[in-house]
């Protein structure tokens, strides 16, 4: 069996008040659920699926990100426009880069690395 979740040993206690005239600040049910561990397993199989999920979400973000510089024509139409939007989408990254390490972002991540 190929589990995710390999079975678990797990105790559940559950007490219930039980009086004639319930208190509303006394709980009609208490449960208290104790579990000795939780271990994951996943097959090879399953792990390379992790992998090949996790590498399309990568891809179909980068693609949404770049979709609004991508050209409506087929490569073999019109080459121009795809090399200038192959030269837009690394400047959009560059820009990016550097709006995220500015000179106040430096400081205080190097302030972060002397804590």
């Amino acid at each position: 069996p190929a589990f995710v979740i390999v079975p678990i040993d797990a105790t559940l206690r559950l007490k219930m008040n039980k009086s004639d005239a319930p208190d509303p600040q006394v709980p009609k049910y208490d449960a208290s659920l104790d579990m000795s561990r939780v271990a994951l397993r996943l097959s090879k199989s399953q792990y390379r699926d992790a992998l090949r999920l996790l590498d399309f979400l990568g891809n179909h973000e980068r693609i949404i990100r770049f979709s609004q510089f991508r050209p409506g024509v087929p490569v073999l139409e019109d080459p121009l426009a795809w090399w200038t939007f192959a030269i837009k989408c690394l400047a959009w990254e560059r820009e990016q880069m550097h709006k995220r390490f500015n000179h106040a972002a430096l400081v205080r991540l190097i302030r972060y690395a002397k804590l």
